[in-house]
């Protein structure tokens, strides 16, 4: 798995003990439930509940009725022979796109995110739970002096910071395995990415290239959406 663990604590709890229990399989033995328990300090009871949650995450992923999991009442849990490296990892990113922080985060930073209502009925939630959510981030942003307006919930704060804030986000998430920046082309960024470095006779690896690439693509989308950095004369 590419993503940090300790990130992803911060993060969101649930998908961080999903995401450890995948990584338990990766050994390809069998573990029950009690030793799945033992590995990542929690009781069998919610172990099995985590369980039975990624098997229907996987189901919804992958559009088949296969499950993640096949279950032997001696070695216990084992990943499905046809689930490879490549699926895991996509199944990963699908994870995290799928949990309501991040889909909150998507919204306010695409600036799709316009009342509490909306936001509850769009992912079929309750408006206490939207707004503890929203609160959640709010404390987080505040540590980097980014606030919501009220009312049109539209982060706004020192630009420099808000781009910065975007791009290390969204690497921390993804690590350059998707481009999560969907209303800026791709391909756009990349040619400009090249430019640049040929510009300043830079060469990157692939890492560092796509880390620039998220970086230009937080300065694009604040761009589109009319959002300017303040240069300050002094």
């Amino acid at each position: 798995m590419y993503l940090s663990s300790e990130y992803l604590k911060r993060f969101d709890k649930d998908l961080y003990y999903k995401v450890l229990l995948l990584e338990s399989f990766e050994d390809q033995v069998g573990h029950t439930a009690a030793q799945l328990a033992q590995k990542v300090q929690l009781d069998a009871r919610s172990v099995t509940r985590y369980l039975v949650e990624l098997i229907k995450n996987y189901q919804l992923f992958s559009g088949k009725e296969q499950s993640l999991f096949t279950k032997n009442h001696r070695s216990g849990y084992h990943f499905y022979d046809s689930l490879d490296p490549i699926e895991r990892e996509r199944f990963l990113i699908y994870l995290v796109q799928s949990t309501l922080k991040y889909q909150l985060l998507h919204d306010i930073f695409f600036e799709e995110f316009h009342t509490l209502y909306q936001f509850s009925q769009k992912h079929y939630i309750s408006e206490s739970t939207a707004h503890r959510k929203i609160n959640d981030w709010k404390e987080q942003f505040s540590r980097y002096g980014i606030q919501l307006k009220r009312g049109s919930y539209i982060a706004c704060g020192e630009e420099e910071i808000i781009r910065l804030y975007l791009h290390m986000t969204f690497w921390q998430l993804f690590r350059g395995k998707v481009w999560p920046f969907e209303t800026i082309p791709q391909q756009d960024v990349k040619q400009i990415a090249d430019q640049i470095l040929q510009f300043f006779d830079v060469r990157l690896n692939e890492i560092k290239k796509r880390r620039l690439e998220y970086m230009l693509g937080a300065f694009f989308l604040r761009k589109s959406q009319k959002h300017f950095v303040v240069l300050n004369n002094k």
